[in-house]
């Protein structure tokens, strides 16, 4: 969530990405923080696919005003509950 009660969202399906990769990015004057879905674990564990094969995922990629994001923080207290 950010400060003004909006958040950004980013969706995937885990059937087909089923792994996250977080990340950290710093320098002197910025910090940052992401986490994304992907294919395999930082250390190995990777999807393979020969070479003239595809694959193709869907992602939703976007940002929430403060009324949606705060039914999505609510979606996903419930889940983390049944977890």
């Amino acid at each position: 969530m950010h400060p003004d009660s909006s958040a950004s969202v980013a969706r995937h399906r885990p059937r087909q990405l089923d792994y996250n990769v977080c990340w950290i990015y710093r320098t002197p004057n910025q910090d940052a923080l992401g986490m994304e879905p992907c294919t395999g674990e930082v250390d190995g564990n990777l999807r393979s696919l020969p070479g003239d094969a595809s694959f193709a995922c869907d992602l939703e990629i976007g940002a929430l005003m403060p009324e949606e994001a705060w039914r999505g923080e609510q979606l996903i207290q419930q889940v983390l509950k049944q977890a």
